[in-house]
């Protein structure tokens, strides 16, 4: 049994469009993510990003820079271990985005669960 694609993220994306070029489809996909990205930074207050040092969050606040120069990222400190701290901040200076390091203990977190539930529901 050979090899063969059941579905196309491009081509499920903008029908059609799998029969691009991979240049002409890798600017139609950011295309795609540059207004996606804004149309979710339209907002009156201040837009901040949760930023893991990972591609995802990282195109994200690449992207936001654009519609929005004054975004700022944070990215969670657990204590305990499994800190993204670093690779945040490599991303965050790359994109030139301002980063908060937020820590949160045991104790911050279960503090804080109440409130993020309501704020989840």
């Amino acid at each position: 049994i050979g090899e063969s694609a059941w579905w196309d993220a491009i081509d499920a994306l903008a029908p059609g469009s799998a029969a691009m070029g991979d240049h002409a489809a890798t600017d139609h996909a950011e295309a795609l993510l540059r207004a996606s990205v804004a149309s979710h930074t339209v907002a009156d207050v201040p837009v901040a990003i949760a930023l893991s040092g990972g591609v995802d969050s990282g195109l994200v606040a690449a992207f936001a820079r654009a519609p929005r120069p004054d975004v700022t990222a944070y990215v969670v400190d657990p204590a305990g271990g499994g800190s993204e701290v670093a690779a945040a901040s490599a991303t965050a200076a790359r994109v030139g985005v301002p980063l908060a390091r937020v820590p949160l203990d045991r104790d911050g977190f279960l503090a804080r669960w109440p409130r993020t539930v309501w704020h989840l529901e």
